[in-house]
């Protein structure tokens, strides 16, 4: 009689255990699906705003327009003529280089007949006035490289934060394009992208560039390449609000400014299904305890 009530105290005891481990494995489950799987409320983006001013009408009357273009992706357009002389960047449902903090915007010619020399800067929230459409300079001849980006002097930068920098060198998708040394008496400085023996892809129109300085720290503007013989003048030493180093080699798709945030959902998942486990290991002690 004593061995059969025992052995159904450990049946039950087990069918416990099991249930419990079932209910615990089933609620950790949940939650990793909740977090992961849940839709997250995003924060409506703000425009960038790009107006031009009413004394470029009859030049943009002549071209019927204007693009805004962030590396080949056009996210927005303007048709002349218009009384509404402004364009909107980064809005609802556009692609996420469109609202893309420190992007370049590229302004060009309806249907991308060049790209202009005006270095716009995405700063979302922010409305800018350009009063002038340069072209970009001739090149000097087929020697140059296809892309190199200027850094000079101007009402922004002084010398001496140029050559606090050290040195410049560019990555695109993780590979090494060029380098320049700004730390000595030169009063401008070009970095080169995409010169012989660099990779491909430091020739690819419309490719993001990360600049690093001497000591692995990422610059935040992200200028873009555009075509042979061009470049980008690099107004703003800001570094990444992100804090990020060199790209690590041929980290493409770890290069957009939202890469960098880690999530702080992980952390607490393996937290939970911890404690899932700890209290699935406390019930079957308790139901082994019993059973003797």
């Amino acid at each position: 009689m004593g061995t059969r009530c025992t052995w159904r105290r450990r049946r039950a005891d087990a069918a416990l255990m099991t249930k419990s481990l079932a209910a615990l494995t089933a609620a950790a489950l949940a939650i990793v699906w909740f977090a992961l799987a849940a839709p997250v409320a995003a924060q409506e983006p703000e425009p960038f705003i790009i107006e031009f001013d009413e004394q470029l009408d009859f030049i943009l009357d002549d071209w019927g327009g204007i693009d805004a273009l962030v590396g080949n992706t056009v996210c927005a357009s303007l048709e002349y003529p218009t009384e509404d002389r402004r364009v909107v960047v980064g809005v609802v449902d556009a692609p996420p280089e469109c609202n893309q903090r420190w992007r370049v915007v590229t302004l060009t010619h309806p249907g991308g007949q060049g790209p202009l020399w005006n270095n716009l800067v995405l700063q979302p929230g922010e409305t800018v006035l350009v009063a002038t459409l340069m072209p970009f300079p001739a090149t000097d001849g087929p020697d140059l490289p296809p892309f190199w980006v200027e850094v000079r002097p101007t009402t922004s930068v002084t010398i001496e934060e140029i050559r606090a920098l050290g040195s410049l060198s560019a990555y695109v998708g993780g590979a090494w394009c060029g380098s320049v040394d700004v730390s000595d008496d030169d009063e401008a400085f070009a970095v080169p992208v995409g010169h012989e023996g660099t990779p491909d892809d430091c020739r690819l129109v419309g490719a993001e560039i990360v600049l690093v300085d001497g000591v692995d720290r990422q610059l935040a503007v992200r200028p873009t390449v555009v075509g042979f013989g061009l470049f980008y003048t690099l107004e703003d030493l800001t570094f990444d609000p992100l804090g990020r180093g060199a790209p690590a080699p041929s980290a493409a798709g770890n290069l957009g400014l939202s890469s960098g945030r880690r999530s702080a959902t992980a952390p607490v998942l393996w937290l939970l299904v911890l404690a899932a486990l700890l209290t699935a290991g406390r019930y079957a002690s308790r139901a082994q305890s019993r059973s003797r």
